[in-house]
């Protein structure tokens, strides 16, 4: 008898170490997916933000920007074709520029009532480089500064009225909108 429970307790005794084995082998497997889940989870997180990030650097040009994320300033770009050695500076790659874009109604207007000859490159290279800024500028930079240099060296003032930023009397509408030289904001008056 002492060998028939001798013979039953060593047999509960392998069972409970086989499903300790067992309950360990599951926890153990079940550590492994769980880790293997947070490295295709972050992996794919790293996917997306090297996406993100290809597509940030991808050069898109300043037209293909403006004809498709600012939906405006198409004007301003006729005008940029006339000063093809300003035109090629704010496309440089190498270098980095804060447009700010008024809309075309804006810009004409401001034209003809200042009877502004288009055809007369300096006068149109003035007007344009009042617009530009060269450095990479987005909104949060802008609100930390105080004044801007433009490359026509003219200061401009930069404040925050009733939670809107301006420049000079131009108020910012659209901004930090990234091309592949810099960086464009829309604003709703001529800077002049």
């Amino acid at each position: 008898m002492i060998k028939y429970y001798m013979y039953l307790m060593l047999t509960i005794l392998l069972l409970g170490t086989s499903c300790r084995e067992s309950a360990e082998k599951k926890a153990r497997q079940k550590r492994i997916d769980d880790s293997l889940k947070q490295v295709r989870v972050k992996d794919s997180i790293r996917k997306a933000e090297e996406e993100q990030i290809r597509q940030l650097n991808t050069p898109s040009g300043l037209e293909n920007t403006i004809e498709k994320k600012l939906k405006t300033g198409a004007y301003f770009l006729r005008m940029l074709h006339k000063v093809p050695e300003l035109e090629k500076k704010i496309n440089n790659e190498e270098e980095q520029h804060t447009l700010f874009i008024p809309s075309d109604s804006t810009l004409k207007v401001f034209i003809a009532n200042k009877k502004i000859d288009t055809t007369n490159t300096v006068q149109v290279k003035k007007l344009l480089e009042n617009h530009i800024i060269p450095a990479h500028l987005s909104l949060i930079d802008l609100m930390s500064s105080n004044e801007v240099v433009t490359l026509s060296k003219k200061k401009l003032s930069v404040q925050i009225k009733n939670k809107k930023i301006y420049l000079q009397n131009a108020q910012v509408l659209n901004s930090d909108i990234l091309y592949s030289s810099g960086i464009l904001h829309s604003i709703n008056q001529v800077i002049y």
